[in-house]
């Protein structure tokens, strides 16, 4: 009896002693409250955790899985975005890992899904490992593309990056928590409307050069900041993931 409740007094310290890291792109960053209500989901994820455990939002607006180990101008920079939160990453702790959407497009943040993306989310695997930490992989947040029809879907390209993130957790035998698969599913049953009050449709009254309302259905806003971040919860949760003992 005495050595269990010495066990269970243990845990809230064992929990302390683990914080959580976050590397990603611009549906998980921090914004100043200026550009609200554009927020990341990694904004989010400290209110989800239990006393004693720290977020390190790192995830910078506009990265690839490229881009954020070497980003595009290094003048500008003190060190890598990558190296910046590795130096910070402890024994015990978690980094959770997202990238995609940049990945996809084209240009100098460009990774192909089928070669270097699988390649730079193993390396960042390999790191973290290192470290003594546990990585764990994301698929990209779901865009919120209607068809003509009225239906929601993924687009092709998208599908890619995905497919890809589950091939690299299967290969490293890592973590793999899919926001896309999972948040879709959700969408679904709540129909269009609802999925869409998640994201920023107006883009907080935008307008493009020709003065009509820029349309905005990758980035979140508050609600749906909030929405992805239980989701990942729930999902770490579900698979027993020892990050969830972190959680409330």
């Amino acid at each position: 009896m005495k050595k269990l409740v010495l066990s269970l007094l243990a845990l809230p310290l064992l929990a302390a002693a683990a914080n959580i890291h976050m590397a990603g792109d611009s549906t998980m960053a921090n914004y100043p409250a200026r550009r609200a209500p554009l927020t990341g989901w990694g904004m989010k994820m400290q209110e989800k955790c239990v006393e004693g455990v720290k977020v390190y939002n790192c995830a910078i607006s506009g990265t690839s899985s490229k881009t954020f180990r070497t980003p595009e101008d290094q003048t500008k920079v003190k060190f890598f975005f990558w190296d910046r939160l590795m130096k910070r990453v402890k024994k015990g702790d978690f980094v959770i890992i997202q990238f995609g959407i940049n990945d996809a497009a084209r240009g100098y943040r460009h990774a192909a899904a089928d070669s270097d993306f699988q390649t730079n989310l193993k390396g960042f695997i390999a790191d973290v490992r290192a470290k003594g930490a546990t990585p764990i992989l994301c698929t990209q947040v779901f865009t919120c593309r209607v068809h003509k029809k009225g239906h929601l879907y993924i687009p092709t390209k998208n599908k890619k990056y995905i497919e890809a993130v589950k091939k690299v957790a299967a290969e490293t035998n890592c973590p793999v928590i899919d926001l896309n698969g999972e948040s879709f599913k959700k969408f679904k049953e709540m129909g269009v409307p609802a999925a869409e009050k998640l994201y920023m449709m107006d883009a907080a009254g935008r307008k493009d050069k020709k003065g009509n309302p820029v349309i905005d259905r990758t980035h979140l806003n508050a609600t749906g900041a909030d929405f992805y971040a239980a989701l990942f919860v729930e999902l770490a949760k579900a698979q027993k993931l020892p990050i969830s003992k972190l959680f409330k």
